[in-house]
């Protein structure tokens, strides 16, 4: 089993492949309040030289080492929002304050526009500069807010100039039809300057439009479940935190679930990272992280040495012990459990995924505790509980079609004074990662399903009465020898 194990090779989850041909990083948007309590924030760090404007990201561009915010997507459909992770994007920013004073912000974003341009793309674009504003942003901008609204979507370079003075908000587009991406730039210029300053914060909202299958699609700058922003009302804006901190040196790593960047953290300067240990993305048990060299670690792990820019895709495994348990007619007869996992998410862990199998051990006989491998450590094998190994799948030939692998434990030789005795039995596997330490994982016992294998053989008599040609007569032998 661990040689067929070992040949199990994939990837767990395909990375996103972002137009930028940079390296990439993110942030999260925190946790924190925002400018009124009751949005999410963005740490923005500063650039040390004017961003050219043109859409396209060069190589070397202080854009290289910023983080993204995490990917945000909602659609508007029949006056109800509805999350619709097709049309997805992100953002960075930083900002910039020259010799004679001028301040700027500066804006990057990633788009995927799934269905390719059409004439009523847009976005949305809103600034309150002091973060202090209460109320809703006219587009004809008061002395703290700015809103440009209904800016085109179309590949190329324009200048809105908007509000007093000399402000201006300046774009650029550039699309991928092939890969329906978008890259968005913006450069915002302060109306006051003294709000360009480490420690201040500044409103901010975008919403990103297509006009998709008769609907109009919209990304919101964050989730709008948890209100980055109601249009027009800057005091649920978004927080930008501004920052002194040089831009070009930033170090963050970024942790996806496939295409979405879910969490994100700072390296520490001394190169240290911490891998989270919950993965909220994702119904399905966490088992680790994948490097970009395909190197699995353990969640929670610390890294250290990093250097540069990290990434780390989720892996996770949708693996369970199925409800119920059935009569072993082979022999010896017994008492058997079934577990199975998801064949892509076996598949992706390779030789890491070193054993599978199944514990089983009297009901009465487990009290309070977990029936898992760590709390059984203090009792005897093979006398107090069965660890069987599993040694092959039960549906290796229509595994490919069926999904999912399936294996089963049982117990057999069950004396005549135990028919009556509640089993209980949970399936795991363990993982060996990169370092040699190994983890268990397990399939979720339930209590309900303890059982004994006369009930098991008594439905299944029960069921053979509706159903004459379920057992053959051997089988059907078997079943009632164990309801007596």
């Amino acid at each position: 089993m661990k040689k067929n194990l070992r040949k199990l090779v994939a990837t767990a989850l395909v990375l996103f492949q972002v137009i930028l041909a940079a390296a990439v990083c993110f942030i999260p948007v925190s946790a924190e309040a925002g400018t009124q309590g009751n949005a999410y924030s963005y740490q923005v760090y500063k650039a040390d030289a004017p961003i050219t404007v043109d859409g396209a990201v060069t190589e070397g561009e202080a854009w290289d080492n910023l983080p993204w915010s995490e990917n945000f997507s909602w659609r508007w459909c029949q006056n109800n929002w509805h999350l619709k992770s097709d049309y997805i994007a992100s953002f960075k920013s930083m900002w910039y304050k020259n010799a004679d004073g001028e301040a700027f912000l500066y804006f990057l974003f990633n788009i995927n526009d799934e269905d390719g341009y059409t004439n009523g793309d847009k976005y949305d674009f809103g600034i309150d500069e002091t973060g202090m504003a209460t109320g809703g942003l006219a587009t004809a901008a008061d002395a703290t807010g700015r809103r440009s609204g209904g800016v085109p979507l179309a590949e190329g370079t324009m200048s809105k100039n908007t509000g007093k003075g000399d402000y201006y908000m300046k774009h650029a587009v550039k699309r991928v039809d092939a890969e329906h991406r978008v890259t968005l730039e913006i450069e915002y210029k302060f109306y006051a300057p003294e709000n360009a300053a480490d420690g201040k914060t500044v409103g901010f909202e975008i919403n990103i439009e297509w006009l998709t299958d008769g609907h109009s699609n919209a990304i919101w700058s964050g989730n709008r479940a948890t209100s980055w922003a109601s249009w027009n009302e800057a005091k649920n804006y978004g927080a930008l935190k501004l920052h002194d901190a040089a831009a070009t040196t930033r170090r963050a790593a970024n942790i996806y679930n496939g295409n979405e960047v879910v969490v994100s953290a700072d390296i520490t300067e001394s190169g240290k990272f911490t891998l989270p240990t919950t993965f909220a993305a994702s119904s399905n048990q966490l088992v680790g992280w994948k490097d970009a060299e395909g190197k699995l670690y353990k969640p929670g792990k610390e890294l250290t040495g990093l250097t540069a820019n990290a990434t780390f895709t989720a892996v996770t495994a949708d693996f369970k012990t199925l409800d119920g348990a059935a009569v072993r007619f082979a022999d010896p007869t017994g008492l058997r459990f079934y577990s199975q996992a998801s064949k892509a998410d076996f598949d992706a862990l390779g030789a890491a995924l070193t054993a599978t199998g199944t514990l089983i051990l009297p009901t009465d006989m487990l009290g309070e505790g977990a029936l898992t491998l760590e709390a059984l450590a203090g009792k005897e094998e093979s006398k107090d509980y069965l660890n069987i190994v599993n040694s092959g799948w039960l549906n290796a030939a229509t595994a490919e079609a069926d999904g999912y692998y399936q294996f089963s434990g049982a117990i057999v030789n069950i004396k005549t004074a135990n028919y009556d005795r509640n089993f209980s039995a949970v399936g795991y596997f363990t993982v060996t990662y990169e370092n040699g330490e190994t983890a268990n994982f397990y399939g979720g016992y339930k209590a309900a399903n303890a059982t004994s294998v006369k009930t098991v053989a008594t439905k299944a008599l029960e069921d053979l009465a509706a159903n004459p040609d379920k057992y053959n007569a051997t089988e059907k032998a078997i079943l009632e020898s164990y309801t007596k």
